[in-house]
């Protein structure tokens, strides 16, 4: 059983993956990136025919736009804001290979700037992401807000939601705090409304021209648009 855990990047993505391993034992993969060798599920997960024609249910992690079928889907929602500044950063570090500290607010602000104009973004940009998923039937929406807010619960919900039939064989949730020890450049800071301090005040009316009408269909307030 294939299940879809879609997101833009940097929407949680690995954080629900991590709930539902320790809540669940649930196997997972990427969508086009196969699992080693190693993995304790591998015969499972190893293609995505084999995953679909199984019973048992897996996760396979996308940031892609839905294909056409019928599988089940789970999509992570996060403030457009808040998943750009955190992807910015990823792009800057993971993908450019540079130390953080090296980051500076200029070469930070012009990576932003381009992932605002891009035309051409693999994910597309955070309004199309979120409206291709949104509009797609058998997707279960998850708020990143709740999932941060009562980890657990979420989780739980967003699989029954979405007709995964594997029973919880844990109680615990892993926190932020133990997922950063593992890898302290990909886990930054996990935080509901980071891009009031980090978002570049002169970028924010961009940013509500490319993504305010999905933002505000979406429930997101563009009362105050400006960064503190």
């Amino acid at each position: 059983m294939l299940i879809w855990l879609a997101s833009y990047p940097r929407s949680g993505n690995r954080f629900f993956r991590a709930v539902a391993t320790t809540r669940f034992h649930m196997p997972q993969r990427t969508k086009h990136l196969d699992p080693p060798e190693t993995d304790p599920h591998y015969e499972l997960v190893r293609s995505l025919d084999v995953l679909a024609a199984s019973p048992r249910p897996a996760l396979v992690k996308t940031h892609e736009f839905p294909d056409a079928d019928t599988h089940p889907a789970i999509y992570l929602l996060r403030d457009g804001r808040d998943a750009m500044v955190s992807y910015a950063h990823f792009a800057l570090v993971i993908d450019e290979k540079r130390d953080p500290a090296e980051v500076t607010p200029a070469m930070f602000h012009d990576k932003l700037r381009n992932m605002l104009l891009a035309k051409d973004a693999t994910y597309g940009s955070w309004a199309e992401n979120v409206t291709a998923w949104a509009k797609r039937p058998g997707t279960v929406l998850v708020r990143y807000e709740d999932l941060v807010r009562d980890p657990g619960v979420t989780v739980d919900a967003a699989l029954a939601a979405a007709g995964c039939p594997t029973p919880r064989v844990c109680d615990e949730v892993p926190t932020f705090e133990q997922m950063k020890k593992v890898n302290t450049k990909i886990v930054r800071r996990g935080v509901v409304g980071s891009w009031k301090d980090e978002f570049p005040s002169d970028l924010i009316p961009l940013f509500w021209e490319r993504n305010g009408e999905v933002m505000r269909a979406m429930g997101y307030n563009d009362a105050a648009q400006s960064a503190a």
